[in-house]
């Protein structure tokens, strides 16, 4: 059996229709992983395209990305509600041959938001709010495939990141250690916030938008944990205005939930969540190769919003 036999016959087990053509190109936005789109001609005449994503090894060194299979596992397990802002969940499979986990998806054909308007920012924000409604308080966040961000994990991101400065860039060591020493009583605020599903990477790169709709991609990293720290990964980049409407439009969204803090912490604790998002970065940095400009101009950022907590 040729390989687009093969692939034909297992697309058709997926969607339990028949296939009249066939064609698989590589697609232009993959990007650690391989990834393919499936265009597909079925029987009846109707258009159809796919995503396949294939999952391998890359990264396996990652504390986080042990768990090779988490990504299908939260689109078979976690994503069966076809009003979430993700694509469709088609099928999965092991494939022994190639040692990679081939995970096949709704195809969005539309750009992710740094091509668009502040306008889809905000109801990016209201999609992810929705989400993090929906998961919220479910018995679904105790899955094993999920990570936890709960203290213990918030405390060994910090320290983390602490190795990887002083490492590289000894000389701002300093300087970020008495952030740290500041976002211990953010640690303390974020991990006594109530969870729900969260992507830990919530990036406007992993954010489609396509016509009216709104897709949430990438979920390799998903965890358990406080939603604001989605918010502030998303919400990046904006000016102070985009920024608010972004955060109102989120809280909207959750009201209802025991997800948003009381007013009187929500200072503090989205301070906290923003601390959170550039301590990955500065964990990450050495990796990335980051100039030491650049994870100074973090380091100013961190301390502005270490002085809110």
């Amino acid at each position: 059996m040729t390989a687009d036999a093969e692939l034909r016959e297992l697309i058709e087990s997926f969607l339990g229709v028949r296939i009249r053509s066939l064609r698989a190109e590589p697609s232009p936005y993959a990007t650690l992983f391989p990834a393919e789109i499936v265009s597909l001609e079925l029987d009846d005449g109707r258009q159809l395209s796919l995503f396949a994503k294939h999952l391998g090894s890359e990264q396996s060194d990652h504390p986080e990305k042990q768990c090779r299979d988490r990504e299908v596992r939260v689109y078979r397990d976690l994503f069966r509600d076809a009003a979430l802002p993700v694509p469709a969940f088609v099928g999965s499979r092991w494939d022994a041959r190639t040692e990679r986990h081939d995970l096949f998806l709704e195809y969005v054909d539309g750009w992710n938001l740094k091509y668009h308007g502040v306008e889809r920012w905000v109801d990016a924000a209201r999609a992810l709010g929705r989400l993090h409604a929906y998961f919220a308080g479910s018995e679904l966040l105790d899955h094993p495939a999920l990570l936890r961000f709960d203290q213990p994990a918030l405390v060994e991101g910090a320290r983390r990141a602490l190795l990887s400065v002083r490492l590289a860039y000894p000389g701002l060591v300093g300087r970020l250690r008495a952030v740290v020493t500041r976002y211990e009583a953010g640690i303390d605020l974020i991990a006594a916030q109530p969870v729900t599903l969260v992507h830990n990477g919530c990036s406007p790169k992993n954010v489609l938008a396509d016509g009216s709709r709104i897709r949430i991609v990438d979920w390799e990293l998903a965890g358990v944990g406080c939603g604001l720290v989605d918010l502030m990964h998303l919400r990046h980049g904006l000016d102070e205005a985009g920024g608010e409407a972004m955060f109102t439009a989120y809280c909207e969204a959750v009201a209802g939930t025991d997800l948003l803090s009381p007013p009187g912490e929500r200072v503090p604790l989205v301070a906290a969540c923003e601390l959170e998002r550039l301590l990955h970065k500065f964990w990450r940095s050495r990796f990335w190769n980051t100039p030491a400009t650049g994870v100074a101009g973090w380091l100013g950022e961190a301390e502005q919003h270490a002085e809110r907590l």
